[in-house]
């Protein structure tokens, strides 16, 4: 193994939307409103692939929140509150490359939010490269991606493990060539990513 290749949300920082809008509302109506405007849809996929501008996308999430305009507002507003970087990130990157492996970034991941919270990104100066899918219009699992950062950065794909929380992207990344593994937490994968590298 040369390269690990991590994605980010819930793997290297925690995205916890639930508990953000918990903590920003009381009400449960309101709260269901932000859920069906920012996850019923194709929205979000869009937003991380970059292919629909920042006004539009604000737009339509008004748009889908009906009387909780201003909630929608609210949370759109202050949408960076809702990641913040496990402390692990940083030291498990400088493990690794101590190791001598390379490590990059591949993550589905808006350029509205990494303005929103650049601090809860730090980590990725440390890697040797990364990927956000905002900045190539592409997304996984869509198989381009993984084939754009082999070859962006010289990978073979046999040699780089790739971690993320989501399946079907773990799924891709094997079909693709490379080893995989769903990442369920770091006490529970750090081992096994010691053992395959």
């Amino acid at each position: 193994m040369k390269t690990v290749i991590f994605d980010i949300g819930n793997v290297l920082v925690d995205w916890d939307w639930m508990g953000y809008v918990n903590r920003l509302f009381d009400d449960p109506k309101a709260i269901e409103a932000l859920n069906r405007g920012y996850w019923q849809n194709e929205l979000w996929r869009e937003m991380d692939r970059g292919a629909i501008d920042q006004e539009t996308i604000h737009r339509e999430l008004l748009k889908s929140a009906g009387e909780y305009k201003e909630e929608m507002q609210i949370a759109y507003d202050r949408l960076g509150e809702c990641i913040s970087r496990f402390d692990y990130a940083k030291p498990w990157i400088k493990e690794l490359q101590g190791k001598g492996l390379k490590v990059l970034f591949l993550s589905n991941y808006s350029q509205y939010l990494i303005d929103k919270n650049p601090d809860a990104l730090d980590f990725t100066k440390l890697c040797d490269g990364g990927i956000f899918s905002c900045h190539v219009k592409l997304i996984k699992p869509d198989l381009a991606i993984y084939d754009l950062i082999c070859k962006r950065y010289d990978l073979d794909p046999k040699e780089c493990l790739f971690i993320d929380d989501k399946l079907i992207n773990v799924i891709a990344a094997r079909e693709y060539g490379m080893q995989a593994i769903q990442f369920t937490g770091y006490e529970e994968i750090k081992p096994l990513v010691d053992e395959m590298i």
